[in-house]
Order: structure tokens, then sequence, then C-alpha cells
């Protein structure tokens, strides 16, 4: 990927933000090229300079400053890669291309559990059977240190809770959770692992090192499967000197002084652990550390059930909607070819009684269904289609013109006059022209649909301060009902009745969304529609490399 900026810590952890040539506004405020909702981050907090191949990083009078490797910026400095920037609360890694490829091939950590063939006797600690109550009942007769201790423990448990609402898969959740676990608590190591469907073995989803040229962990088979079994998280001081730990080898072979290892549960079933632990002499777990990490795991556990939960019921919402979309294709596949057997059938006769103006429009009936059948075939394939998109240097107005001119005939066919207002500023942009194509064509075809001896215009903009290309599709026909704005991009719904197939809009929206764009939607009853596709000229971020994918 190109220069980005990749958020480590804080509120908006995991986004990544691109770079772009130019300036790069680092602030709270909407605007921002890099928007952060933290409010600890001034409106416009800092700015990053994009000039070639470098990027300088300057503070703009912010209230509370700008870190950069944890060191105060105090004049403008050319960032290198991996250079941490701290903003307020939130801490953003620079990177570019080749260090995020090195990255990934020299400290990618790998989890190894380690088979003990030991059986785990006596913990130094184990966490209650219930959830541990964290926190006491009353502040009473409370000392100022543990006041702060208290207030730390809370913080934490409100940032897990942070990361567990905002993560949308379980990879990012568990690695964001690992984050803040790191933040405050003294581990040199982190692990998670999920049980397997068998419960026979571990399967390692996320790892962490606080060192992070260090590229491996290792896990005690003994330690997870006994927390497993008794669903209680175990910790341990010292374990190079406890005898109670003397019979799990990889504590001792690897040095291990202090260890937590915490079940990932719900009230309904275990799904895996949590394991940390240190090589420090000077830096041990508490049961207070234990009684954390265990209500970490409890809400770890619950977001895998509830990650579980909705898998099932959009796999049942799936079923449910391939079996509407089967009934709904049927009918409208049986329309079309009822049209096409009833012409099948008249123009012999009509042949036979040299009748060419019947002959004339039973052939163009057939050659429409023909065109409906193609247009389907089409939709479905765009609808269903798992391969990204195809980026390569395209012209907006090119293609608003080609496909014009491929529905020229049929806006004729209506008596709809087909009008361009094209921006001659438009720039050739970084886009798939495929999926341009197919999304433009279904609205155009649609607009006609709608349209009875009146214009459609196809009108194109060039917005160059956010970089995006728009396109409008502005039709004469009835409006749509505030109601069915959203719905008519749901599959297979049609307000054409038999001659529609409900796909072409629901086909459009994927393919513009897979580019990151939008299409937005204005109408008035009686006055007509306007559909506006805007994208950006170059690629999201992540998916720069996607247009030699096949």
């Amino acid at each position: 990927m190109a220069m980005h900026l990749r958020v480590r810590r804080g509120p908006s952890a995991g986004a990544v933000f691109a770079l772009r040539p130019g300036t790069n506004i680092i602030g709270r405020s909407r605007d921002c090229a890099i928007a952060l909702s933290d409010d600890k981050v001034s409106t416009s907090h800092a700015r990053i300079e994009v000039a070639g191949e470098a990027a300088t990083l300057i503070d703009l009078g912010s209230t509370n400053g700008t870190l950069l490797n944890e060191a105060a910026l105090t004049a403008p400095t050319e960032l290198q890669p991996g250079d941490a920037i701290q903003v307020g609360n939130t801490t953003l890694v620079f990177g570019n291309r080749e260090w995020e490829a090195d990255q990934h091939s020299t400290t990618q950590v790998r989890i190894i559990v380690v088979d003990d063939e030991a059986v785990l006797q006596r913990p130094v600690a184990w966490s209650p059977e219930a959830t541990t109550q964290v926190l006491p009942a009353t502040g009473q007769d409370l000392e100022a240190s543990e006041l702060r201790r208290l207030y730390g423990i809370l913080s934490a448990l409100y940032r897990v809770t942070s990361v567990v609402g905002r993560s949308v898969t379980l990879e990012g959740l568990f690695a964001n959770v690992l984050d803040v676990l790191f933040d405050i608590l003294p581990a040199d190591h982190g692990s998670v692992l999920l049980v397997e469907p068998d419960g026979r073995a571990f399967k390692p989803v996320a790892g962490q090192c606080r060192n992070t040229r260090e590229q491996t962990i290792r896990v005690s088979e003994t330690i997870a499967r006994d927390v497993i079994a008794t669903a209680r998280g175990v910790l341990t001081r010292d374990a190079a000197e406890d005898e109670r730990f003397r019979r799990v080898a990889s504590i001792h072979l690897y040095g291990i002084r202090s260890a937590m290892c915490v079940p990932i549960r719900s009230p309904r079933q275990t799904f895996g652990v949590i394991y940390l632990d240190t090589h420090s002499v000077d830096r041990s777990f508490t049961e207070r550390d234990l009684e954390l990490l265990t209500a970490v795991g409890s809400d770890l556990g619950l977001a895998v059930e509830n990650f579980q939960l909705i898998r099932k019921n959009l796999e049942a919402e799936r079923l449910a909607a391939i079996g509407q979309a089967v009934a709904g294709l049927s009918h409208y596949i049986k329309n079309i070819l009822q049209s096409m057997e009833a012409a099948r059938y008249l123009i012999p006769s009509a042949i036979a009684n040299q009748d060419l103006a019947e002959v004339g429009e039973l052939w163009s009936a057939l050659d429409h269904n023909i065109q409906l059948i193609s247009e389907l075939a089409i939709n479905m394939l765009s609808y269903s289609r798992r391969a990204g998109p195809q980026y390569a240097p395209c012209e907006p107005n090119r293609v608003a013109r080609d496909v014009a001119s491929l529905v020229a005939q049929r806006a004729a066919a209506q008596n709809v006059a087909l009008r361009l207002a094209l921006d001659d500023a438009m720039p050739t942009a970084l886009l798939d022209a495929g999926a341009l194509h197919c999304a433009l064509l279904n609205l155009l075809t649609n607009a006609i649909d709608v349209t009875h001896d009146g214009p459609v215009t196809v009108t194109s903009r060039w917005i160059p301060d956010a970089r995006r290309v728009e396109i409008a599709v502005a039709d004469s026909g009835p409006g749509i009902p505030p109601a069915l704005r959203e719905k008519i991009f749901e599959a297979f719904y049609t307000t054409k009745g038999s001659k529609g197939s409900g796909l072409g809009l629901t086909v459009s929206r994927k393919v513009i969304g897979e580019l990151g764009g939008r299409i937005a939607v204005e109408s008035e009853a009686g006055r007509g529609s306007i559909f506006t596709i805007s994208l950006p000229a170059e690629p999201p971020e992540g998916q720069a490399d996607q247009g030699d994918a096949t």
C-alpha cells in the first residue's frame, strides 16, 4: 500500500488512513483527511505534507501537543516508516508499501502450543467460578492509591468494551483487545487460542509480543486445557521458582517468570483462552490483574457468542433470500419465455399470410425478450461475482458516452431525448471501467423505461478538493415515494412488475460500493428522479494492487 497512517491505539484502533499528495490534516473535525473520534485531539491538530517520497509532520499549535516516538514535536520533521505519532489518546503508525511488506515478513507472530505431558496440580491463584467483581461495592475507607488503581481498572474495562463494540471481525477484535491489554498489564507475550470444533485442539487466532523483533510465542497446552476444563483463570507470580508449576516444562524451558491464562466464555459456552506471560523479574502479574483479565475474558465470550448468532442469522436470511430469489426469477423468466413462445408460434402464420407488418412486430417482440434474457444473465453474473475490482486508468466521460450510445436506440423508440452534460475538467481516474459501465447502463436503462416523451440527462462533475468523480442520471418519470427509495436497491424488488428482474439497482450499488463509492437518490413526485454515482478517483486503501487480479 502507499503512504498511510494506521491507528495502533485509541478510539479508532485498527483504522487505516491513506496519505494523499499535498496536505493531510489530522484532527477531530469531520473535514480532516485523518478524522479521529478522540476528544483530546484538537479540531485541526497536526498536518502531514506529502511531496514525492517524503512525508513531513507539523504540529498546528494543538492544545495537547503532538508526540513523535514519545518525544514532543517542536519543529517540522520528516517521517520514517514505523514512526509512532501520538495525538491526544490516539497513537498512529506511519508506514508505506515496502515497510508494511517487511513487517509482515519479519515480525509476524507465530504461536506454538506446547504439549507438556504433565498435569497441572495446584496453581498460585484461581479466579472465582463466577465472573469476578473487580470493583468494590462501596468507596468508603479506600486510600487514594487504591482509588487510582480502581479507576485504572474501570478505564481499562471501558476501553475493552469500546473495542468489542467497534470490531467487525473476530480476528480484529482479538488483536485490538491484546493492544489494550499490553497498555495496562506488564505482559511480554499475549495470545488468544480458540478451541477447535472437535474440542481436542487449540487454534491460535491472535498473538502479540512487546518486543516487535520476537516472532514466536509458546503457550502451555497443560495450562490452557486445565483452564478450559475448570472454566476458571489461573495465575503464577514466579513460575520459575514455584514448585506447583514445576511439572509444566514450557514455563521453565522458556524462562517465564509470571503467567496468566483465563477462559473466553459466556454463561453457555467456553470458546478458548487468553494467555499472557512476562519474562521480567521485576514485573509480575497480581491477583487483581487476574480478576481484570477474567472480566475481559467474559466480555470476549459474549462478543464471540454474538458473532456466532449474527452469522447464523445471516445464514438463515441468506437461505430465505435464495428461496425468494428462485421464485422471483422463475416467474420473471416464465413471462419472458411465454412471450417468446407466442412470437415463435405466430411468426410462421404471419409469414404464410405474407403479413410483413405483423412479422416485423413479432420479430421486434422476440428481439426485445432476447435482450431481457441477456440483461438478466449479465446482472446475475455481476451480482454473484466474488472477484475484486479491476483497477486501470479510466476516462469517466468516455464511459458515459459509450453507455449513452448503447441505449440511444432504446431511448428513440420511447421518444426520450437523451442529453449529455459532461464536465470538461474531468481527469483520467483509476477505476474499474467495467463496473462503472455496468452501473451506468442499469441506471440509464431504468431512466429511459420510466420516462415517456421527456428528457433523460447524464451529467458528470469533477470535485478536485475531495478527488471524487460524480455521474448523475436524471429522468422525467413519476418519481419514487420516500418509503421506496431504499427498498428499490433490494435484490429482486422491482416496480416494473413482470417487466423487471429487480437486479439492476442491486448490482449497481454492489459494484459501485466495491469501488469505495455510493449511489444517492433524489426524487420528487411527478418531477422525476436523480441517481448520482459518487466515486473516489483512486482505489480505497488496501485495494490499489487489485488491477492485475483475475
